[in-house]
């Protein structure tokens, strides 16, 4: 028998290889939105997070390749932030994240 089958075959979509991990601390959805959809189509795995707090949180959980910080965020800006991943780097004998 010849059944015809309803199932549609999609192309399948190439996707970079991962070319890293990065995590973006911003306050503002649509920086946030921006900034992850260029580097996801870039080929990077991104995190998102809100404030430096955020920010410090995930650090100690993940090792990414690199974190771009706003300096302006509710709750802890990212200087003071910088400031404790810095002090978190050098207690536990870590490369500075770039």
């Amino acid at each position: 028998t010849n059944e015809t089958s309803s199932v549609k075959i999609l192309p399948t979509l190439k996707t970079p290889a991962h070319k890293g991990t990065i995590l973006i601390a911003d306050d503002c959805i649509i920086s946030q939105m921006y900034m992850s959809k260029i580097l996801e189509l870039a080929g990077y795995y991104v995190d998102v997070v809100g404030n430096g707090a955020e920010a410090i949180e995930a650090l100690a959980f993940i090792s990414y390749d690199i974190c771009f910080m706003d300096v302006h965020m509710p709750l802890m800006g990212g200087l003071a932030a910088i400031k404790n991943i810095r002090e978190m780097e050098h207690e536990m004998c870590l490369y500075p994240l770039p």
